[in-house]
Formats: structure tokens, C-alpha cells, sequence
């Protein structure tokens, strides 16, 4: 897959969750383009999750895009951050 398909692929998912922060994720996403590769337990400590709570997220296609290089599942911290950027919600006061 080209970093080109992977990268529109991340755009499209992130402008469904992230209404009105396009510019600021697509200037994002090309100043972080794919480099280094995270197997599931490294992918688990970036974002700060237990391993089985990762895969428990795949197995129901709530969690991280995965990519697979052979047999083996990896993540790219592009996605890891778009995902975890995606579960921010905003802290709401009771202010009076």
C-alpha cells in the first residue's frame, strides 16, 4: 500500500471523527508521514493501553489502523495519534 492510499485512508477517518480541525490534521499528518514501525506491544505503551486492551479494540475495529508486513500486525505512530486525537473529549465544568 503507498503512503499516498494510507495517508488519504487516515485523512478520511479522522475528518469523520474531528469536525473543524482539518488544516491543523492534515499539516500534522504530512510533518509526521510514516516512518517507524510499532509492533502491538509498543503500539499498547504509545498509547498508553494494555496489549490485550489493543486487541480487544482490533477485534471489535474500534481501535488504531493496523497494517499487516507479512504475517506480523503493526502499527505507525501517525495512526496511533490520529486515533488517540480522535478520543479527546472536551472537559465540561459545572461552572455557576
Amino acid at each position: 500500500m503507498s503512503d499516498k492510499v494510507t495517508l488519504k485512508r487516515l485523512l478520511d477517518n479522522a475528518r469523520r471523527s474531528l469536525s473543524g480541525a482539518d488544516e491543523a490534521l492534515e499539516r500534522f499528518v504530512e510533518d509526521h508521514r510514516v516512518g517507524e514501525v510499532l509492533d502491538s506491544t509498543r503500539a499498547a505503551e504509545y498509547c498508553g493501553l494494555a496489549k490485550g486492551t489493543l486487541y480487544n479494540l482490533a477485534s471489535r475495529r474500534e481501535g488504531p489502523v493496523q497494517h499487516k508486513h507479512g504475517r506480523k500486525t503493526v502499527y505507525y505512530p501517525v495512526d496511533l495519534d490520529v486515533y488517540l486525537f480522535s478520543r479527546v473529549q472536551p472537559i465540561l465544568s459545572d461552572a455557576a
